[in-house]
C-alpha cells in the first residue's frame, strides 16, 4: 500500500502538499482508491508485476484521473467530489480503472 501512496505521491505532488484541500484524502478518495489498488494488484500478481512504486506508476500510465490534482481538489464541483458517500466508491473506483484501460500506454 505505501508503494501505492508513493507512486500517487509521484504523480499528484501539490495535493500532499495540502492533503486538507483534496478529497484523495478523505474517506471519498481513500476508499475508492483502494478499490482501484485491489485491481492493480490483482492484474499486477497476473503478470508477475512486482508491487514496487515504479510499477505501479508504470500501471498507472496514462490514467487522468490519478495523475491530475484538480480531479481531486475538495471544491472542485466535477471533480471526485462528486462520488462522496460510500455508496458512490464503486462508481468512482469503476471509473477510474476504465481511465487506467483506455488510457493504458504499456
Amino acid at each position: 500500500m505505501n508503494e501505492f501512496w508513493a507512486a500517487l505521491k509521484d504523480q499528484m505532488p501539490d495535493a500532499f502538499v495540502a492533503p486538507n484541500d483534496y478529497a484523495l484524502f478523505k474517506s471519498g478518495g481513500v476508499g475508492p482508491t483502494h478499490l482501484v489498488l485491489r485491481d492493480l494488484l490483482t492484474k499486477m500478481y497476473s503478470a508477475r508485476r512486482t508491487f514496487t512504486k515504479d510499477e505501479f506508476k508504470v500501471m498507472m500510465a496514462g490514467s487522468e484521473l490519478l495523475t491530475n490534482a484538480e480531479f481531486w481538489k475538495s471544491d472542485n464541483d466535477d471533480g471526485a467530489r462528486i462520488y462522496s458517500g460510500k455508496a458512490n466508491w464503486p462508481d468512482l473506483a469503476k471509473r477510474i480503472v476504465k481511465d487506467i484501460e483506455e488510457g493504458i500506454t504499456v
